[in-house]
C-alpha cells in the first residue's frame, strides 16, 4: 500500500517562460485568490493592465522587450495578504518597453489596487475592486466597467484620465497637464478634480457634489444630475454646463477669464441667481429680467464688475456665475436665448 502526501502552498503555480522572440521574455506567477487582498505595483516604464479571468487565482504576467533584458527584473513579494510587484532597472540608458498583466478572478473582489508608474499607462477594466490609488508621471489612466468600487484616487503629471461605466462613492483626480474624461457614473457622492492645464469633460453623471479647480483649459458637462452642490473655480478657459436640473443647494462657477454657458430645462419656482461680469468685458444673455443691479469687485481683481440678481420664491438653490472677462449665457429649453 502506497501513501501519498500533498503539501498546499500559498503560491500554487510558479513558472518562468522564456520566449526568445527578439529580446522578449515572459514571467508568469499565480497565487490563490484567498491569500490576496491587495496588490501594489511599482513600474519604471511598463504598461500595467488589470483584467478578469474565470479562474479563482491571481495571475501576474510580465512581458518585456528591452535592449538589455537581463538588466531589467520584476520582483514579486507576498506578505500576509498583500502582493507587491516592483520593476527594477539594474543599469541606466535601457531602451524598450514591457507589459505587466494582472488577472483577477471575475467573481471575486479585491480590496485595494495601488500603482506607481514613471513612464507608462495603467488600464483597469471589468473587475470587482473596492479602492484604487494610481500615481503616474507620464502616461494615461483608463478605468471602466468596475463593480463594488468605493474610492478612486488618481495623480497624473502628464497624461490623460478616462473613467467610465461604474458606480463609486468618491472620485479624486489631480492632473497637472492632460485631459480628464468622466462618463456614465451613477450615484456617486463626490467628484473632485484639480487640474493645471488641459480639458475636463463629464457626460451622464449622477452625483451628490462636484468640485473642480482649474488653471487653464475648457470644462464641459453634458446630461449631468447634481443633487447637492457644484463648484467650479478656474483662471482661464470656457465652461459649458448641461444639467438636468439645478443642484438642491448651490451652483458656483468663477472664472478670471473665460465664458460661461449654463443649460438646464428649468430653474424651477425657487432660486436665487447672481451673475457678475467685468464692466465692459462681456455680455449677459439669460431668459430672466434682472431685478437688482450693482457694481462689485471680484476677488483678486481691482477693476469693477456689473452684478445682476434675480430671486424667485424662497429657500431655493443659489446660482452664482462670475467671470471678469467673458460672456455669461443661460439657456433653458423652455426659453431659448436669442
Amino acid at each position: 500500500m502506497r501513501v501519498y502526501h500533498f503539501i498546499t502552498l500559498t503560491c500554487v503555480i510558479i513558472s518562468m517562460i522564456f520566449v526568445e522572440a527578439g529580446k522578449s521574455k515572459e514571467i508568469v506567477k499565480t497565487y490563490n485568490y484567498d491569500n490576496i487582498h491587495s496588490i501594489k505595483i511599482k513600474s519604471v516604464s511598463a504598461e500595467i493592465k488589470f483584467k478578469p479571468q474565470n479562474k479563482q487565482e491571481v495571475t501576474i504576467e510580465y512581458i518585456k522587450d528591452y535592449d538589455k533584458p537581463d538588466k531589467v527584473i520584476l520582483e514579486i513579494k507576498k506578505s500576509h495578504k498583500k502582493l507587491s510587484i516592483k520593476e527594477h532597472f539594474l543599469e541606466k540608458n535601457i531602451n524598450g518597453h514591457a507589459i505587466i498583466n494582472c488577472y483577477i478572478p471575475s467573481s471575486q473582489t479585491i480590496d485595494r489596487i495601488e500603482c506607481v508608474n514613471t513612464s507608462g499607462s495603467v488600464f483597469i477594466s471589468n473587475i470587482k475592486l473596492e479602492n484604487i490609488k494610481l500615481d503616474v508621471v507620464s502616461g494615461s489612466i483608463s478605468i471602466n466597467n468596475l463593480i463594488n468600487t468605493n474610492n478612486i484616487k488618481l495623480h497624473v503629471v502628464s497624461g490623460s484620465v478616462s473613467i467610465s461605466n461604474l458606480n463609486t462613492n468618491n472620485i479624486n483626480a489631480d492632473v497637472t497637464s492632460g485631459s480628464v474624461s468622466i462618463s456614465n457614473i451613477i450615484n456617486t457622492n463626490n467628484i473632485n478634480v484639480d487640474a493645471t492645464s488641459g480639458s475636463i469633460s463629464m457626460n451622464n453623471i449622477k452625483t451628490k457634489d462636484i468640485n473642480i479647480g482649474f488653471a487653464s483649459g475648457d470644462i464641459t458637462l453634458d446630461s449631468c444630475k447634481i443633487y447637492n452642490s457644484c463648484k467650479f473655480s478656474y483662471a482661464s478657459g470656457d465652461v459649458d454646463i448641461g444639467i438636468s436640473s439645478l443642484p438642491f443647494k448651490s451652483l458656483n462657477i468663477f472664472s478670471e477669464s473665460g465664458s460661461i454657458t449654463l443649460k438646464t430645462p428649468t430653474f424651477g419656482d425657487n432660486f436665487k441667481l447672481i451673475t457678475t461680469i467685468g464692466t465692459d468685458q462681456g455680455i449677459l444673455k439669460m431668459p430672466f429680467e434682472c431685478e437688482k443691479r450693482k457694481n462689485v469687485f471680484l476677488k483678486g481683481n481691482n477693476y469693477p464688475s456689473d452684478q445682476c440678481i434675480v430671486e424667485h420664491g424662497e429657500k431655493g438653490p443659489v446660482v452664482k456665475l462670475s467671470t471678469y472677462r467673458g460672456d455669461i449665457t443661460i439657456i433653458s429649453k423652455l426659453q431659448e436665448v436669442k
